[in-house]
């Protein structure tokens, strides 16, 4: 009977020792799968900055040939040159306004208030308890 014990004692470890390669080999996998999913995005990374940076180019060529259509079309009227340049950049300050404005809002979400407002609550219970 202590044989039949001991036998199925050693399988058990056996089986153990295994489940644990197993385990291990399944960690070392998946930790090979992230070095190599972030060595993907490391490259699209860089890519997707490259092609920002090539329609950050496009976009101020854009603007630049619209600005002269702008003013090609002010000369066209009874203005003056430096008259139609200060139509337009009084535009562009506009416009930048605009932006500015549209940033500051949207820095708000980037604050985390609820967050915030969260930590700071707990912060005021625990000096409560003590």
């Amino acid at each position: 009977m202590s044989e039949k014990k001991q036998g199925t004692f050693f399988k058990t470890i056996i089986n153990l020792a295994m489940t644990f390669s197993g385990l291990f080999g399944l960690v070392n996998t998946a930790i090979k799968i992230i070095k190599y999913e972030l060595h993907v995005a490391g490259k699209n990374i860089g890519y997707i900055l490259f092609l920002g940076l090539v329609l950050l180019c496009l976009l101020l060529s854009a603007w630049l040939c619209i600005q002269g259509l702008l003013f090609l079309y002010f000369i066209s009227l009874p203005l003056r040159p430096t008259l139609s340049v200060a139509i337009i950049l009084a535009i562009n300050i506009l416009l930048l306004i605009v932006t500015l404005i549209a940033i500051t809002k949207c820095k708000k979400h980037l604050l985390f208030p609820n967050t915030r407002r969260l930590l700071y609550a707990g912060k005021n219970l625990l000096k409560n308890n003590k």
